[in-house]
């Protein structure tokens, strides 16, 4: 029997272990949901309601080729032995994920000796114009898979034949997100087709504040995420674009795109090494106020808050307010890596392992170029949000101040009839701690080429100024 184990890579289209294993007869496509994952870890509701979302749009679409999606609830290598049983011999087919590759192969399907293969991917190289040239060049010179016809299994165990609708309900910890973005490979089709229409042409929009960073951003992040859409299906997308492209302003639009596009394939093979980071802190865990205070949006600095707020709200950031997000908790409180993982990755409905490692070592680190030394969040919330649109639709309390106590609320006379609390940490103190933090990042130079493929660019603006 030849088994497609669907995990982050919730689609048909442009998807090489389903094709491979339909050549080989009957397919059993299978997805798991093990409770080691979705249980007190990381992934939570908002992560749950969205790869439900996709599981029952992926069940339609294999109907159509002639398949049917399979769930069970259970650990990995438990399934696959009473799969072996059921069927004699069986074959596994699957993409390599860097997070899961490493324990799937050595403690599950190899422990067990079940066959197995792992869909091919591109190792990450060193960010350097020749390598994203010839990242190109390969994406450009491979054709997208079309979903093959598939031939259902003849007998089925009976433990595998549940509806899917049973697993809705499936508890998992955590809360769901308000405004979220639908799950699925058809919204994640409509997705790419809208930013193209028209919305690459702001891409960032910078320029337009906060407010509307969601809708000049290309909000794959989700989709490319748990898989909906292949890297590959955007990235052919937006080099056919590119040559469409009738001015140059919008062939700049889509080269920006394209350059976040190979950050993010960057982010899978590569790591930063434990040398580069500059900071001498000891990294601790949080107490109960801190912990409350961050996690309810209320540490009395306004931009943060407005963060924390806007990401529980609708699972989503623009990466400037991420790095600035990141960067407080991890060198402004000195609050240890993983916690500031667990608690971003909890809120993010694109979180990614990978690229949420690679954000934070870079934002605790100081190593992303056109990041300099000193971080101030006050300066870090003026330079962003200038206005103070975004600060004042998440938090109620400030929405009637003056601009210029928007992000300084203590300086305002009547600021404790407000209701707003005050900081936990001084700003001011913020900033003299990772000062003195980083004497050996002093010298290093303010500011950088805008072009610059560094890996996490999208992550860095020049908001660390000393």
């Amino acid at each position: 029997m030849n088994i497609v184990w669907y995990r982050r890579d919730l689609r048909v289209n442009d998807h090489l272990p389903l094709s491979t294993a339909a050549k080989y007869g009957e397919v059993l496509p299978l997805y798991i949901i093990e409770p080691s994952l979705w249980q007190g870890g990381i992934y939570s509701a908002r992560h749950y309601a969205f790869v439900f979302e996709s599981l029952e749009e992926l069940s339609v679409r294999l109907a159509e080729m002639g398949g049917c999606l399979f769930v069970t609830i259970g650990e990995a290598e438990n399934v696959f032995r009473k799969l072996e049983e059921a069927y004699g011999t069986i074959k596994v087919f699957f993409h390599k994920e860097k997070e899961l590759s490493k324990s799937i192969r050595y403690h599950c399907l190899e422990k067990i000796g079940i066959p197995f293969q792992e869909a091919p991917s591109l190792n990450g190289e060193k960010a350097t114009i020749q390598s994203k040239m010839k990242w190109i060049r390969v994406l450009e010179g491979e054709s997208e898979l079309a979903p093959p016809k598939l031939k259902l299994p003849e007998r089925l165990p009976d433990w595998l034949s549940e509806p899917l609708g049973k697993f809705r309900n499936y508890h998992v910890p955590g809360d769901l997100i308000p405004l979220g973005q639908p799950g699925g490979e058809r919204k994640a089709e409509e997705t790419l087709q809208s930013f193209f229409k028209g919305r690459y042409m702001m891409y960032e929009g910078k320029e337009e504040g906060l407010l509307k960073a969601s809708n000049y951003s290309s909000r794959l992040s989700p989709y490319l995420a748990w898989g909906n859409i292949s890297a590959k299906t955007v990235v052919k997308k937006s080099l056919g674009e590119l040559k469409e492209a009738k001015t140059e302003e919008a062939r700049k639009a889509i080269n920006s795109f394209l350059d976040s596009l190979y950050s993010r394939f960057l982010a899978y093979g590569n790591s930063l090494p434990q040398k580069n980071r500059q900071l001498t802190i000891e990294e601790k865990s949080w107490n109960r106020d801190e912990q409350e205070r961050i996690q309810t949006g209320r540490t009395g600095i306004p931009i943060i808050d407005a963060s924390v707020v806007s990401l529980t709200k609708t699972g989503w950031l623009p990466y400037s307010l991420r790095a600035v997000l990141a960067t407080f908790l991890c060198n402004g409180l000195q609050l240890d890596k993983q916690l500031v993982k667990e608690f971003l990755g909890s809120l993010l409905q694109d979180y990614d392992p990978c690229i949420l490692d690679r954000e934070l070592e870079l934002c605790a680190s100081f190593s992303g170029k056109r990041i300099t030394v000193y971080f101030h969040p006050v300066r870090a919330g003026k330079k962003l949000d200038s206005d103070g649109a975004f600060i004042k639709r998440y938090i109620p309390e400030l929405a009637s101040l003056p601009i210029k106590y928007v992000h300084e609320p203590w300086r305002y006379t009547g600021f404790y009839t407000l209701g707003y609390p005050v900081p936990m940490k001084d700003p001011d103190t913020i900033f003299k701690t990772i000062k003195l933090s980083a004497p050996a990042a002093e010298n290093r130079p303010k500011k950088y080429p805008q072009s610059s493929p560094e890996i996490g660019e999208q992550l860095s603006m020049d908001l660390f100024d000393e």
